[in-house]
């Protein structure tokens, strides 16, 4: 017996890869953990080379910079965010962050203005309280829909018709 068929949900756990349609295909190979580090740290190494010039939503570069998510709203209402840190790193076309529970990465295009998110990989772990879960999943359902992507000053919004993913420039740099 599978995850699906007992009940449990597990739609973007395990690393698999989704489409540009939020899906997992069934045919979607599982990614071993050292490739899931060995992108997450070419991730973090990309963002760390590129020494993060400018501030988010100054950049020449769009949408270039870091993002805390602040509020979210898929079709069943707003996405629950609790006490948890909802992040996304852009640099370039390359971008990702933290669920609260697992990191993940995404391939991007375009934006500001029209924006396609595809590619979203994220570590597997199971966390607790569940609800982390549920923020996970709706927030990478949503990202993967997002058509149009909005800078206000320090704001970022992506959206569709039905979906708001509305962050914050954010900076996880540690002052010393």
């Amino acid at each position: 017996m599978n995850a699906h068929n007992a009940g449990i949900v597990t739609p973007l756990l395990w690393g698999r890869h989704m489409g540009s349609t939020g899906r997992i295909p069934e045919e979607a190979p599982l990614r071993s953990p050292a490739r899931q580090l060995a992108v997450s740290a070419a991730l973090i190494g990309a963002l760390a080379l590129s020494g993060c010039a400018g501030t988010a939503g100054e950049s020449t570069e769009g949408l270039h910079g870091q993002w805390l998510l602040v509020a979210g709203a898929d079709k069943a209402g707003a996405i629950g965010l609790g006490h948890s840190d909802v992040t996304l790193s852009i640099d370039g076309e390359i971008g990702g962050g933290s669920t609260a529970c697992n990191n993940y990465t995404i391939d991007l295009t375009g934006g500001p203005g029209a924006v396609e998110i595809a590619a979203i990989e994220n570590t597997g772990m199971i966390c607790v309280p569940l609800n982390i879960m549920e923020t996970e999943r709706r927030y990478l359902a949503a990202l993967a829909t997002v058509t149009a992507a909005e800078l206000a000053g320090d704001e970022l919004r992506l959206t569709t018709d039905d979906i708001e993913l509305r962050f914050v420039a954010w900076s996880n740099d540690v002052e010393t």
